[in-house]
């Protein structure tokens, strides 16, 4: 029980030597699948201005860094270490102003209204204290005609792990379409897929 409550913790918001050197790694491989189907639906262009929120270990922003050549690849995390690593990781993208990475929650993103062209989030809902403001706030830094996409576990395969007891939320796929469409996105679907670990969602949006 101890531990999983400190696993939990560690999950919303990795720290020390587990977050450095353990939990970011690990997310890359076991949500690799995760991570490629979403950039499939996330269609990165060359002059996209794109957001991943809960960046974790930084395998989305590593896919996305090279297709928006004349745009903008940002990443936002609760987490400090994570954010210390990503921006020591591309230090002179950051400052040739191809790279922003952020320390952040979902719910209060530190970027103005209509700033990106496309906002990403992959297995960081069910961390997220607040899932109808963070949905909220997307909406509000998407430009017109923005897109999102949502990857997340699906309830089931999730409610297996133990951790999940300690203040971790799940949900149900029409929870989330819900969320979305009472935030303003139209042209909503889900798209359900898998890999040995897990049955996922990846839902989209566009504002």
């Amino acid at each position: 029980m101890i531990f999983q409550r400190y696993l939990a913790r560690q999950l919303s918001q990795p720290t020390g030597i587990i977050g450095k050197f353990v939990l970011g790694p690990l997310w890359n491989k076991r949500n690799a699948t995760l991570n490629e189907v979403t950039l499939v639906h996330l269609e990165p262009q060359e002059e996209d201005r794109i957001l991943d929120i809960g960046f974790g270990g930084g395998y989305l922003l590593e896919r996305v860094i090279p297709k928006v050549k004349r745009g903008l690849a940002a990443g936002l995390d609760v987490s400090s270490v994570l954010v210390e690593n990503c921006r020591a990781r591309y230090r002179k993208d950051i400052k040739a102003g191809r790279v922003d990475i952020q320390w952040g929650r979902a719910e209060a993103l530190p970027y103005p209204d209509r700033y990106f062209t496309k906002v990403s989030s992959v297995n960081s809902l069910f961390y997220w204290s607040d899932a109808p403001q963070g949905v909220a706030e997307i909406y509000r830094i998407l430009q017109e005609k923005g897109k999102l996409v949502l990857t997340y576990t699906c309830k089931r395969d999730l409610e297996k792990k133990g951790f999940v007891r300690y203040g971790i939320k799940t949900y149900e796929e029409a929870e989330v379409r819900q969320m979305l469409a009472k935030a303003g996105f139209r042209e909503i679907k889900a798209i359900r897929s898998g890999d040995r670990h897990r049955e996922f969602i990846c839902m989209t949006g566009c504002k």
